[in-house]
């Protein structure tokens, strides 16, 4: 049986709840967030895709944890929007 702190940290871990059904995802991460490591992100991305999710990774350059200025952003969100909620 997995130990507790285990089990608390693969509950608490998106990868948990990648399934073919979910919904596209839009992810937004900064390269530099000092909160939620990058690679958390890499490894929701592949694992999105390993299922067969569509999935939009948009990385913010030398970006931290949200507050983002990237003009990007804007036109990342605004396409994603635009191709799954019609």
């Amino acid at each position: 049986m997995d130990p507790p702190a285990t089990r608390a940290v693969a509950k608490a871990s998106p990868l948990t709840y990648v399934t073919s059904r979910a919904a596209p995802f839009l992810i937004v991460h900064g390269d530099h967030d000092p909160i939620v490591a990058y690679p958390q992100s890499q490894l929701l991305e592949n694992a999105l895709k390993k299922a067969g999710v569509p999935v939009t990774f948009y990385t913010i350059q030398d970006g931290g944890h949200g507050g983002f200025t990237d003009p990007q952003v804007a036109e990342v969100t605004k396409e994603f929007l635009e191709k799954y909620l019609k």
